[in-house]
């Protein structure tokens, strides 16, 4: 959702709010997993980059950021951007479903390269 207002200052902004479900793989036993993204962010708009960096300096909210905008800004992607932004860079699921996998895999004795040359003497 996009909603347009008015910052404290007086300058243009959005309230930028994502929310949905994605399917990512679980890195720890690679099986897919659920991660619920739930993100909201503000964004000042600026006319160009000197006026984005004289807004910056005014504010003292690291949490809002300022971007160029314009009358053909490209709303899908500040929301896909908003989204990637969300998810984890290494999706985990917090209890694995299916430990048996992972546990036959810690189980194996892994054979040493150097193996082969204590044979050779």
């Amino acid at each position: 959702m996009i909603e347009g207002g008015t910052s404290g200052l007086g300058f243009s902004q959005l309230t930028l709010s994502v929310s949905g479900s994605v399917s990512l793989l679980c890195q720890r036993c690679l099986t897919p997993c659920t991660f619920d993204i739930a993100s909201e962010s503000i964004l000042i708009l600026a006319k160009d980059d000197a006026h984005a960096d004289e807004i910056e300096a005014m504010q003292d909210d690291d949490t809002i950021d300022v971007i160029v905008g314009s009358k053909a800004l490209d709303l899908v992607a500040l929301i896909e951007d908003e989204a990637l932004l969300a998810m984890p860079l290494s999706a985990k699921h917090e209890v694995c479903p299916d430990v048996a996998a992972l546990d036959a895999l810690n189980g194996v004795k892994k054979s040493s390269p150097f193996d082969v040359l204590k044979r050779l003497s």
